[in-house]
């Protein structure tokens, strides 16, 4: 039986409610994608560029694909194998990678890179699988499965070896990586009224410590690894310049 709240979700997502998360339900949730690569299972996300869609994940989620590659993709509640093509115009040093399918695989809904000055000290929302976690959505999202939604804070924007790198604040896990973090612009919005949910940028990964283990006031030889609430992510751009430079998505359907 299926449960209230996993009800409401699929409304959600099919009915397109006035709330600014509903229209992040639609016009991101929907093109996430969990992806496995090897051992390794992270996330992905389609975009549309110039009528051609994309598959983006973190360039490490597919570390020692060469031009010519397979993923697999979570489904129906079982992995697919796909054939991709993947872009050597991404410029080096950006943990990005832009990996074209023979089809396109997601809804072509309405989803475009984020082109504003700053986001700085604004609020983001970046979706993924952590630990290959997900919630099952039925026949409501294609059957795909239906990530984690997580909210943090542009913290700094620093250009770090030649690549603009995004910090935010807030809690990221393994699984999460190639994700995409989106904003809500307010510059444009939706005829409803809602700000335009847009790409900002592809998370990378986060940052740990490692804190030394106290046995009441003495200070032990053992440490522990913790979370520092550091994420790091990707400017969008660098996706967007290397599809510029190669245009050969699948074509839109």
């Amino acid at each position: 039986m299926v449960s209230h709240l996993f009800a409401v979700i699929c409304v959600a997502l099919v009915t397109m409610t006035v709330p600014a998360q509903a229209q992040i339900t639609q016009n991101a949730i929907q093109r996430v994608l969990m992806i496995r690569y090897g051992a390794r299972v992270a996330t992905g996300f389609t975009l549309d560029v110039d009528t051609r869609q994309y598959i983006i994940t973190a360039a490490h989620v597919v570390a020692g694909m060469e031009e010519n590659g397979k993923i697999q993709i979570r489904r129906d509640e079982k992995w697919t194998e796909i054939a991709v093509k993947r872009l050597t115009t991404v410029a080096d040093g950006a943990d990005i990678a832009v990996l074209a399918p023979s089809n396109s695989l997601t809804p072509s809904l309405e989803l475009p890179p984020y082109d504003g000055v700053t986001t700085y000290g604004n609020d983001v929302f970046f979706l993924g699988f952590p630990y290959g976690i997900s919630m099952p959505s039925g026949t409501t999202n294609n059957l795909y499965p239906l990530p984690f939604v997580k909210k943090a804070i542009v913290s700094a924007i620093i250009m770090s070896g030649g690549i603009e790198k995004i910090y935010l604040d807030g809690i990221n896990n393994p699984g999460f990586s190639g994700g995409p973090v989106v904003v809500l612009d307010a510059r444009e919005r939706y005829p409803e009224g809602n700000p335009k949910v847009k790409v900002l940028g592809v998370i990378s990964g986060f940052r740990n410590e490692r804190l030394p283990i106290r046995d009441g006031d003495q200070q032990t030889s053992l440490t522990v690894e913790t979370n520092t609430g550091i994420i790091e992510a990707v400017s969008i751009g660098y996706a967007i310049d290397a599809i510029r430079l190669n245009p050969i998505g699948a074509t839109l359907r």
